[in-house]
């Protein structure tokens, strides 16, 4: 039975192939764009549903003018807009500058060249917005003018397998040239 409905449909299409082509391509071309359409709103909405503040959690995105037409956009700000979004705006009640960089980090003597990761370099007010949960040590308890490092369950799991991270020293490895 399906047999016959397929034949006749092949038949059909090869009957009619200017008219089956555009219909064909209409169908392709308008789910195409219906799923396009669909991945990117899901993107938009997946945005920070792991934080019990996503909606009040805000990025400031840049957009530089480069020349005529062509603009340049970046997730930095100036230095000094977070002062003034917290003086203009009552409600902000809190700004953390959030940057992503690689760093080498040397976890012992052992280990000379250090291992390259990837982090998240931030200020304190970062645990006033992103409700992270730890395991261990204390952000209150962070020396100011010190560099503090949190690191990952998975970090601690690979590298500090038989000891206790909290407290221990690591050092940042300059990149060539560059000053630790």
């Amino acid at each position: 039975m399906i047999k016959n409905y397929l034949k006749t449909a092949f038949r059909m299409l090869r009957k009619n192939r200017i008219y089956s082509l555009i219909n064909i391509l209409g169908l392709t071309i308008g789910l195409s764009a219906c799923m396009i359409v669909a991945t990117v709103v899901i993107d938009d909405l997946s945005y920070d549903r792991q934080w019990s503040k996503g909606n009040d959690l805000y990025r400031i995105i840049a957009l530089n003018k480069m020349g005529a037409g062509i603009y340049n956009r970046s997730s930095s700000s100036y230095a000094g807009l977070a002062g003034k979004l917290k003086a203009d705006y009552p409600e902000v009640q809190a700004v953390a500058a959030m940057t992503t960089i690689k760093e080498r980090l040397k976890l012992n003597d052992n280990n000379a060249n250090g291992v390259e990761v990837a982090a998240l370099r931030t200020d304190t007010s970062f645990w006033k917005m992103l409700d992270t949960k730890l395991l261990a040590g204390n952000p209150e308890k962070y020396v100011e003018g010190i560099r503090n490092i949190v690191i990952t369950e998975s970090f601690s799991n690979k590298f500090f397998v038989k000891e206790n991270p909290v407290g221990k020293i690591i050092y940042n490895v300059p990149a060539y040239g560059e000053k630790s």
